[in-house]
């Protein structure tokens, strides 16, 4: 055959020519049975092979779920402290334990944190428990012998009488003071009553009007300031003397008779008399007609 480059003439069989070089034939490799050999760097990857600092490390991060949980009971903790002390007792508890699982370095700030503010609705959760607690007990042991019925009928030590229609009757066994209303609270009714006893021994016949005048006046001044006087007069009550002072808020449309009776004949000689309601036309004739003294 003849050389492509300088027709010099050679075997068919040669791959070169032996005048220039060139290339005649394109050349194969037989990949059949070759294997690439594993790098010992690629099959043992790990702290024998590399060094340390060629490691790659994982930068340690606090678990999502636990800082929810942590965020969520402090939240709830603060929220709580003065609704139910309690459970926001319980919270911060929570949120302590919780803070445990936080002890990576580089979120030491945040446990601190979480412990300290956890430990303070601690201390003031068991405060207010504890206070509560208290409050709890002196009005139980001040309302035992309380109670609260709904009636038209009063039946006290010092006397008894009939209200013309049914109300929510408060009163204490072995007391002579009561308290009345129409509604399902005090200050949701439209009816309201309230007869207080008692005793004071520089009371007479003679100096009751002097006495318990500025002594009613001074009492609505004081409670009753967006009122003011309609009428004031001495009368009497179920025989008995008696001072009384009606006011009005007209804004509202709700007047308020006051009336002070002095009752000698029991222990209790000073029964103070309140009555509230709708409308400017009060009057106390409907206690009188059936109240009875108990002497």
């Amino acid at each position: 055959m003849i050389c492509p480059n300088c027709n010099y003439e050679i075997d068919e069989s040669e791959i070169f020519c032996g005048n220039c070089g060139q290339q005649l034939k394109p050349q194969t490799i037989n990949f059949t049975n070759y294997q690439i050999n594993q790098s010992p760097l690629a099959a043992n990857i790990g702290s024998k092979v590399l060094p340390n600092y060629a490691l790659l490390k994982q930068i340690p991060r606090i678990s999502k779920s636990v800082f929810v949980c942590f965020s969520a009971v402090i939240l709830a903790g603060v929220t709580l402290l003065f609704i139910s002390p309690l459970v926001s007792l319980i919270f911060s508890l929570i949120s302590m334990i919780a803070a445990t699982f936080i002890s990576r370095r580089h979120h030491l700030f945040l446990k601190i944190t979480g412990i300290i503010l956890a430990s303070i609705i601690v201390i003031i959760s068991v405060g207010l428990f504890v206070y509560n607690y208290d409050q709890i007990k002196i009005t139980s042991s001040q309302n035992k012998n309380s109670f609260t019925t709904f009636s038209s009928v009063v039946n006290t030590n010092c006397y008894s009488f009939s209200f013309p229609t049914m109300l929510y009757l408060s009163k204490t066994l072995n007391s002579c003071s009561i308290l009345a209303y129409n509604g399902n609270s005090v200050s949701t009714s439209t009816v309201f009553y309230k007869i207080v006893s008692l005793n004071d021994v520089t009371l007479n016949s003679s100096n009751f009007v002097s006495l318990i005048k500025p002594l009613i006046i001074k009492d609505v001044n004081k409670n009753l300031s967006t009122f003011h006087i309609v009428k004031e007069f001495s009368t009497t009550f179920a025989g008995n003397l008696a001072y009384q002072i009606m006011v009005t808020n007209n804004k509202n449309n709700v007047s308020i008779i006051e009336e002070g009776v002095y009752h000698p004949a029991t222990f209790n000689n000073l029964f103070d008399i309140i009555y509230a309601s709708n409308g400017k036309n009060l009057s106390l004739n409907n206690l009188q007609l059936s109240w009875l003294w108990k002497n």
